[in-house]
């Protein structure tokens, strides 16, 4: 159902930072325009694109289409700040320009934001999609708060272009330069301190996969990384050999580790809280 806002400002600010994204930004543009919420502006900034990005984008003659240039290629980190900031909206939607939304998705975000006051980020599942829309594969993020919370010590509980966020939160926060494989994932754990956050358990993004996707190159880089770094970010109490009784299964569990999380987050968080009573937990973020 379409929304309507009587004041000047749009409800929603869908930001899309492009470069070279000629062959699926007409599509990820369509997915925005077709919402049936209707109350946002779709704000589009270019990274010194050097293909016909964008004149793809000049041939729409939407007036909720505002287009932002980048001088010279300076980066996602930088790009998506930019948006941040340039954004008027109350809700800023993350829209890459590589995937699609679904017809509802804003509508079913915003409406969960709305009766949810409490929560300041929310995410939904998505469909992995290659180059010829084939499904190719699923992302099931946690639904819960405290699930998010505890799935945040070991990567990241969003699919980033299936975010739909509170910018008063970002008042002080943004993306950090200093985590370029990982940057939102950095984002998330430090907004984890100021609000609660969920995931529709509902398919409302298709995840473009491809060889060009900035995504792939993140995991690519992060699991170079990973075997370095990843018991690093963790409390020592974390590394040793204990074991945990599993009430549900009645049987012993394999020891904690970042490879063996096979319990409910409510249930491992209550376990971890009781183990290490007076230790801060960190997510493993990759140290460039």
């Amino acid at each position: 159902m379409p929304y309507f806002n009587h004041y000047a400002m749009p409800l929603v600010s869908v930001l899309m930072p492009v470069y070279n994204g000629e062959k699926y930004i007409k599509e990820a543009i369509d997915s925005i325009l077709c919402q049936t919420f209707t109350d946002f502006e779709l704000l589009i900034c270019n990274d010194a694109s050097t293909d016909r990005s964008m004149d793809i984008v000049r041939q729409y003659r939407d007036s909720r289409i505002k287009v932002l240039e980048n001088q010279t290629n300076s980066g996602i980190v930088y790009t998506r700040n930019k948006l941040f900031t340039e954004a008027q909206g109350t809700y800023l939607s993350i829209m890459d320009c590589d995937d699609i939304a679904q017809k509802q998705k804003l509508e079913k975000q915003v409406l969960f934001l709305e009766n949810h006051p409490a929560c300041g980020i929310c995410g939904t599942w998505a469909r992995k999609i290659n180059e010829n829309l084939e499904t190719v594969g699923h992302i099931q993020m946690p639904e819960e708060d405290a699930d998010i919370r505890v799935n945040l010590l070991f990567q990241s509980s969003f699919v980033q272009s299936s975010v739909v966020l509170r910018k008063k939160l970002l008042s002080d926060l943004l993306y950090r330069q200093e985590f370029p494989v990982a940057e939102d994932y950095d984002l998330w754990e430090r907004l984890s301190h100021l609000t609660q956050m969920h995931n529709i358990p509902e398919f409302l993004l298709y995840y473009r996969w491809h060889q060009q996707n900035t995504s792939q190159n993140q995991e690519n880089l992060l699991a170079q990384k990973r075997p370095d770094h990843c018991t690093a970010a963790l409390p020592d109490a974390l590394l040793h050999p204990y074991r945990i009784t599993d009430p549900h299964r009645n049987r012993k569990s394999a020891p904690l580790t970042r490879f063996n999380i096979c319990e409910s987050g409510r249930t491992m968080a209550k376990k971890i809280t009781r183990i290490l009573p007076n230790q801060p937990l960190r997510p493993l973020f990759p140290l460039s």
